[in-house]
């Protein structure tokens, strides 16, 4: 039986801050690196050094976060997967669609077919795609007017579904014009 444990306030932003390092990493602009920079900092300026030092204690003995030794001598704090899977988890609660002023004519959509054997994962993502503002416009496809790669992307790789995902964007689906009044699109 799985021991279960509470992560507090502080212990989500240690987690989120490593996963920011993660992103930071991963991004090549670096526009997206600073403002990522800058909502970390403005999360972390308002807590204390000691609740900074239990919150890491915790963190450590879930095995949220594990030390690595480096060559020179220095010591890097990383998340575990488990970690990573909590931390993705805590930001999936934030992930919101953008919303233009002008839409540019394409849908963008999302398809997948996951086998039975991961009916969980299936179940989920479809709640999160409804959550988040997606039509579903048939069983397993979702669609929407705007921009959404990267936040589909982060879906997605939050449910490691890759091989069973497909995102693409069309610039005509049949019945349109349902969808137009759907997302209110002149």
């Amino acid at each position: 039986m799985r021991k279960k444990f509470r992560i507090g306030n502080v212990g989500k932003k240690i987690l989120l801050i490593l996963l920011a390092g993660y992103a930071i990493s991963h991004t090549y602009s670096n526009k997206k690196q600073w403002r990522i920079i800058k909502e970390v900092y403005k999360e972390f300026k308002e807590d204390r050094e000691y609740n900074m030092e239990r919150a890491s204690a915790s963190l450590f003995k879930a095995k949220l976060i594990e030390e690595r030794s480096n060559s020179d001598g220095t010591t890097t704090i990383v998340l575990t997967n488990k970690g990573r899977e909590y931390a993705l988890a805590f930001d999936m609660e934030n992930t919101k669609l953008p919303h233009e002023e002008k839409w540019d004519g394409k849908w963008r959509m999302v398809m997948y077919d996951i086998p039975i054997r991961l009916n969980k994962v299936r179940e989920s993502l479809r709640y999160q795609l409804k959550r988040i503002g997606m039509k579903e416009i048939q069983q397993s496809v979702f669609v929407y007017p705007y921009q959404c790669h990267k936040e589909i992307k982060y879906i997605i790789e939050f449910y490691f579904a890759w091989k069973y995902i497909h995102f693409l964007e069309a610039t005509f689906i049949n019945g349109e014009d349902n969808l137009k009044k759907y997302f209110k699109l002149s």
